[in-house]
């Protein structure tokens, strides 16, 4: 039998304390960015700084609700996990478009999708993958990040378990 794994790509940038709400004045579900740790990556001598999400719950939220303001060109968030896999990350409560690079173990791309806002549309690494990059969309076409580039990933990843 075959499992999916379906990532919900989601981030907050969290900000004096507050608890933010929804218009009707619900909980809004985000990362508390300022809380993740963070590293740098290279890929296609290009330099992203990355929050790392580490944890099933960081991995669940991801880049949810984060607003373009908050996310640099040169930031996104690097999803690390612990087994290599084929991956699928859906946009549910992603406000904005992003490009998602899987990456395997040995640091070599396998797939890049560029992802519309708020879909439930999944989107598949197609071969197993360790690690997912999100950053902003149409940023891979324009560096010309593609299947099959090597992706400098820091000490702090490559020691996890």
């Amino acid at each position: 039998m075959r499992t999916m794994i379906v990532v919900t790509s989601m981030v907050f940038f969290a900000g004096g304390g507050c608890d933010p709400t929804d218009s009707i004045g619900g909980a809004v579900e985000r990362n508390d960015l300022a809380s993740l740790r963070t590293d740098k990556i290279i890929i296609e001598g290009h330099t992203f700084h990355v929050w790392l999400a580490e944890t099933p719950e960081q991995h669940r939220l991801g880049l949810m609700n984060v607003t373009q303001d908050e996310l640099p060109d040169d930031w996104g968030m690097l999803f690390v996990f612990s087994d290599d896999r084929v991956r699928y990350f859906w946009m549910r409560n992603t406000l904005i478009p992003l490009d998602i690079t899987y990456v395997n173990r040995q640091g070599q791309v396998v797939k890049t999708h560029t992802m519309p806002a708020l879909t439930l549309q999944s989107f598949s690494s197609e071969q197993p993958a360790r690690y997912a990059l999100e950053i902003n969309a149409g940023l891979c076409a324009e560096l010309g990040i593609d299947e099959g580039d090597v992706v400098t990933l820091p000490a702090s990843v490559l020691s996890s378990p």
